[in-house]
C-alpha cells in the first residue's frame, strides 16, 4: 500500500504536465487561447487540483503543528534561494541573466507552494515509516526535481537539491508547516527577483 500510494503521489510528475498539454491543445475548442504568460497560472491551478484530490482521497492527512521557532523556516528559504543563485553564478561563471517577467506572470509561484509540499512531503511521508527517512528524502527530492523538468536540467538539479532541504525539514519537525514556510520564503525571494529587480530568477 505504501509503495502504491507513493506511486500515485509521484504521478504528479506526469499528470500535471500532461494535463497542462491538454489545456494548451484543447483550450481553443472551448474558447480558451493559451498564452505563455498563463503558464504559471495553469500550472498552479493543476497543482492545487491534484494535491486536493490526493489529500482528500488519500490515507495521509497533513500534519499542521506549529511552533514559534518554525517561523525561522521563512528566512531559511530565502537563504536557500540566495545559495542556489550563488551556486548557479559560480558554476556558469556569469551573473543571473536579466529577464522581462512581470509580477502578474510570476505571482502564481506562491500558489504552487502548498500543493507541491502536500504532494512531495505529506503524501510521501509513509515511505519514512516503511523504508526509513533516507528513502523518503530521496523519493521526495527526486520527485520534486523531476516535476520541474520542463524548465531544463539546471532546474531539475536545483529543485532536487531544494527538495532534499524541504524533506529533511519535514523529517526533523514532523510537520509540513516547516517545508511550506521554507518553500514560501524561497519563492518570495524568487518573485522579488523577477518582479522588482528585473533579473531572471533561478530555481523558479
Amino acid at each position: 500500500m505504501t509503495v502504491a500510494w507513493a506511486a500515485v503521489a509521484l504521478a504528479y510528475v506526469l499528470v500535471v504536465p500532461v494535463a497542462f498539454a491538454g489545456v494548451v491543445v484543447l483550450g481553443p475548442r472551448v474558447g480558451y487561447a493559451y498564452r505563455r504568460e498563463h503558464d504559471r497560472w495553469v500550472y498552479a491551478a493543476l497543482s492545487i487540483a491534484f494535491a486536493s484530490a490526493l489529500v482528500l482521497g488519500g490515507p495521509v492527512a497533513p500534519t499542521l503543528r506549529f511552533e514559534p521557532a518554525f517561523a525561522l523556516a521563512l528566512p531559511a528559504g530565502v537563504a536557500l534561494y540566495l545559495l542556489d543563485t550563488a551556486v548557479v553564478e559560480r558554476v556558469t561563471g556569469a551573473a543571473v541573466e536579466r529577464g522581462t517577467s512581470e509580477f502578474a506572470y510570476a505571482a502564481p509561484m506562491l500558489l504552487a507552494v502548498v500543493p507541491e509540499e502536500l504532494v512531495f512531503r505529506t503524501a510521501l511521508a509513509p515511505l519514512a515509516s516503511a523504508y526509513g527517512d533516507v528513502a523518503f528524502v530521496a523519493a521526495s527530492a527526486v520527485g520534486f526535481g523531476l516535476a520541474h523538468v520542463a524548465r531544463g536540467r539546471r532546474e531539475v538539479a536545483l529543485k532536487t537539491w531544494d527538495g532534499v532541504a524541504y524533506a529533511v525539514a519535514y523529517v526533523a519537525t514532523g510537520t509540513v508547516v516547516v517545508p511550506v514556510l521554507a518553500h514560501l520564503g524561497y519563492n518570495l525571494a524568487a518573485l522579488w527577483t523577477i518582479a522588482f529587480t528585473g533579473m531572471d530568477a533561478v530555481g523558479r
